[in-house]
C-alpha cells in the first residue's frame, strides 16, 4: 500500500543538494503522487482454518489472495528534508472471496538521494466487503524515480484485524504481513 518522490532523475553531487538547499530554504515542496501496484501476504494466525493453510494449526501461516493497490498521497515540506501529508488508497483482491479495502491514512516522506526516496504511513484499513472491519496499518517502501515524473516502488505492510469469535476464542486476532510493488506517478511543484 505504499511510493516516494525524487526532483531530478540522475543523481546530483551532495555538495550541489546542499548549495541548493541553502538557495532555496524557505521554499514549500508540495508533490501529488499515484501509486498503482500488487502485492500478496500472510495471515500469522489462521483462526477460521482459511482455505490457503500453510500448517496444520489455527495459530499455522496462511497466504492472503493477491491484491491491487491504488493510492493518491498529498505531501508538504522542505524540498530536501521531510515530507507530511496524508494518503488514500484502495485494495481489492484479485483472487478468491471478493473484498474491497478503502485506508486513509498518514504519510510521510524522505529522499535518501535525488533518486531513491523511503515513505511510510500509518492509517486505519475498512474492509467494505465481504464483511465490514477496521484495523490498524503501517508500512514503509523505496521509490527509485527513473525520471522525474515516475518510479517504480517495492514495501512491506503490517496490518492489524480483529475478528468474531471462534471456538476456541470469544474474538480473534489476524496479523498480516504483505509485501508490494509497482508504479508511481508524481506531480510535483516548488514554491
Amino acid at each position: 500500500m505504499l511510493g516516494a518522490v525524487v526532483l531530478a532523475s540522475k543523481p546530483v553531487p551532495a555538495e550541489a543538494r546542499e548549495e541548493r538547499a541553502t538557495n532555496q530554504s524557505a521554499a514549500t515542496y508540495t508533490r501529488v503522487q499515484i501509486d498503482l501496484g500488487a502485492g500478496a501476504g500472510l495471515r500469522l494466525n489462521n483462526p477460521f482454518r482459511l482455505q490457503t493453510p500453510l500448517g496444520s494449526t489455527p495459530r499455522s501461516l496462511s497466504a492472503s489472495a493477491p491484491y491491487a493497490d491504488l493510492r493518491a498521497l498529498s505531501l508538504w515540506g522542505d524540498p530536501f528534508a521531510w515530507h507530511y501529508g496524508f494518503a488514500l488508497s484502495f485494495a481489492a483482491a484479485l483472487q478468491g472471496i471478493s473484498q474491497q479495502v478503502i485506508t486513509p491514512a498518514l504519510a510521510v516522506s524522505r529522499p535518501l538521494t535525488d533518486a531513491l526516496w523511503v515513505q511510510g504511513y500509518a492509517g486505519a484499513p475498512i474492509v467494505l466487503s465481504p464483511d465490514a472491519n477496521v484495523g490498524l496499518e503501517a508500512g514503509v517502501e523505496l521509490s527509485y524515480w527513473v525520471r522525474s515524473g515516475w518510479g517504480l516502488y517495492a514495501g512491506l505492510v503490517g496490518d492489524q484485524y480483529w475478528g468474531a469469535a471462534t471456538d476456541q476464542s470469544w474474538a480473534v486476532s489476524i496479523p498480516i504481513v504483505a509485501a508490494q510493488a509497482g508504479l508511481c506517478l508524481q506531480y510535483e511543484r516548488l514554491q
